[in-house]
């Protein structure tokens, strides 16, 4: 007996050994967990006139009325994410970002290696945000919950597949050039053979934590499938902290869109641009005045934001309230007007959101 229990307590301190181990190397080994988590519930009601797309108000992300003088209150869950990240060693990096708001998708996948010539290159494959453009493709990273058109109708690249290269010429001074097999959405378009792409150079001054940003981007490609005319648009973004409690924010945006993309068989062209305005009153609250503009010039079917020729104005007053680090109570009052058609159509509504990242 006294024999099997000593080989028992052999047996237990080998297995707490080895999982000592395994867990030392699973920690040390370059192995990396963050992510955030947004909920939220709001009202928005629309007026007479039925805007041309549901994707306008400070609900139009999570389905706001389609009828006319609608109303909806609701609770929503935009997203919890689970960022995952490996590294090995100092040059190999892979990650994923998992989406979990009742369907799981992968925003982000990718990997990365470090080609050592100059300040050294980062080169990448994969799935990512595209660095473009002053809002972030996640709310939490915002100062308002609702997205702007600008980011949310296509009009410039927002997850791209395909590879990257990013080079930091000096602290203040970097820039990315990119390849994707298309500019909206990540298929590879049918009958090309030829990437779409893309760069943004970027200046940086000020303090970590106060960094200020001025990015100059473009992209092309052949998104109608036709070589010989091309999709193209460029792209300007601003976050400039003028004191350690203000930030203004901007971007301006211009797009045109291979013959064919109108309806008649021409080219269509849609401009964009927002401001944004951030005040820190203390270290737990802020506030934000947002204004975002886009006019479509013809009818895209591509880039198509309105479904004719049209414009939005989009109005936006944001607060915000740091519960702990990394956890804040968001708040966004919303005003939209469009104009398409001929047609002007109207919707106003409230929203507050808990963003936790961890």
């Amino acid at each position: 007996m006294k024999k099997i229990n000593l080989l028992v307590a052999l047996a237990a301190a080998t297995f707490v050994a080895t999982a000592a181990q395994a867990d030392e190397k699973y920690v040390s080994g370059g192995f990396e967990a963050s992510g955030h988590v947004v909920t939220l519930a709001g009202w928005q009601h629309n007026t007479k006139n039925v805007h041309p797309t549901t994707t306008y108000g400070v609900l139009g992300k999570y389905g706001a009325p389609a009828g006319s003088k609608g109303d909806e209150f609701g609770f929503f869950v935009d997203e919890a994410e689970l960022d995952i990240a490996k590294s090995f060693g100092e040059n190999i990096r892979l990650r994923a970002d998992l989406s979990f708001n009742g369907v799981a998708s992968v925003e982000q996948v990718y990997a990365t290696a470090n080609i050592p010539a100059g300040n050294g290159v980062e080169f990448l494959l994969g799935q990512f945000d595209a660095p473009i453009g002053f809002e972030s493709n996640e709310v939490v990273d915002n100062s308002v919950i609702s997205f702007t058109n600008l980011q949310k109708a296509g009009i410039r690249p927002a997850v791209l597949r395909g590879a990257k290269l990013y080079y930091a010429f000096s602290d203040a001074w970097d820039f990315n050039f990119y390849l994707a097999n298309a500019l909206q959405g990540q298929a590879p378009k049918a009958g090309i053979d030829m990437p779409s792409l893309g760069f943004r150079l970027g200046y940086n001054w000020g303090e970590e934590g106060s960094q200020s940003t001025l990015g100059f981007s473009g992209f092309a490609g052949a998104e109608q499938a036709d070589k010989s005319d091309y999709t193209f648009g460029g792209d300007v973004d601003l976050s400039w902290w003028v004191s350690d409690a203000f930030n203004v924010g901007g971007e301006f945006l211009f797009r045109r869109d291979a013959k064919g993309s109108d309806v008649t068989g021409k080219a269509a062209n849609t401009l964009g641009g927002l401001l944004n305005l951030t005040y820190n009153f203390s270290d737990v609250w802020d506030g934000t005045f947002r204004y975002a503009y886009v006019k479509e010039f013809q009818a895209d079917t591509v880039a198509d934001v309105f479904g004719a020729k049209g414009y939005s104005n989009e109005f936006s007053f944001g607060g915000g309230y740091a519960v702990a680090d990394d956890a804040k109570i968001m708040l966004e009052g919303r005003f939209d007007w469009l104009n398409v058609a001929g047609v002007k159509s109207y919707d106003y509504g409230a929203a507050f959101a808990f963003a936790y990242n961890f």
